[in-house]
């Protein structure tokens, strides 16, 4: 019953591999973001339509639009990025090249359906499926997300940048299927992971405070601590 999933999950490790390998340039650089949009578009078809050939009858995509408690608690997550964005752009408009502003845009709205689509409705909707509990589901998921960024490995990063990226992946991967979970609704985790991406890159590429970098840091593990503690919270009982 793993297979199909594993199988699927394991596709995107190759294409991101291959992307990697083909591009030779360090993952944080502006050009790469860009030059890496035919891969995230090859990466979202792809899980889309193995979501639709092989798990659709067994593992669901919610698009709940009730909003709840959580909804209200993580809106800072879709809220603080757009800011930063609006800063960073309003700042050094003279500068902002806007055409490759856009292909960024793209990359950034692509990472985010295709790895929310592999990630948290494939593989922690797998696990869940499979009568796992909601907690093992949460932190499984979040480690394979994690370890999905190992192919970053392939684009001249530094072990030490790859360590700290590890782990503020995994803690995003708990934040995301947690939140994913309470409030049954992907399109919200997709606005969060891609609005997330599009600030980073635009704030690193153009902006003019390293702070920023410092603060989505401490948002991300205050974020995690809430999310961590209420998934240790969630009963034992498989779903």
């Amino acid at each position: 019953m793993y297979l199909k999933p594993l199988l699927i999950v394991s596709t995107v490790f190759i294409i991101a591999t291959i992307g990697q390998i083909s591009l030779g340039m360090n993952y944080t650089d502006i050009m790469f973001i860009s030059a890496y949009l035919p891969f995230e578009i090859i990466m979202t078809i792809t899980a889309i339509s193995l979501w639709y050939l092989f798990l659709r009858k067994s593992v669901p995509i919610y698009f709940s639009k009730d909003t709840n408690r959580t909804f209200f608690i993580t809106l800072p997550l879709l809220l603080v990025p757009i800011s930063i964005v609006t800063f960073v752009i309003l700042g050094d408009a003279k500068e902002i090249n806007y055409s490759i502003l856009g292909t960024v845009l793209l990359t950034s709205l692509f990472v985010g359906i295709s790895e929310e689509i592999y990630f948290r409705v494939i593989a922690f909707g797998s696990l869940l499926s499979l009568h796992n509990t909601p907690r093992k589901s949460i932190l499984l998921s979040a480690l394979i997300f994690s370890l999905f960024h190992l192919t970053n490995l392939f684009s001249e990063v530094t072990y030490f940048h790859m360590i700290i990226q590890l782990i503020n992946t995994f803690m995003m991967g708990v934040v995301f299927a947690y939140t994913y979970y309470k409030t049954k609704n992907i399109v919200y985790i997709i606005l969060i992971h891609f609005m997330w991406d599009f600030s980073i890159f635009t704030n690193a590429a153009y902006g003019s405070i390293k702070e920023i970098g410092a603060g989505m840091l401490l948002l991300v593990l205050g974020y995690f601590i809430w999310a961590i503690r209420n998934t240790l919270k969630l009963s034992e009982v498989k779903k």
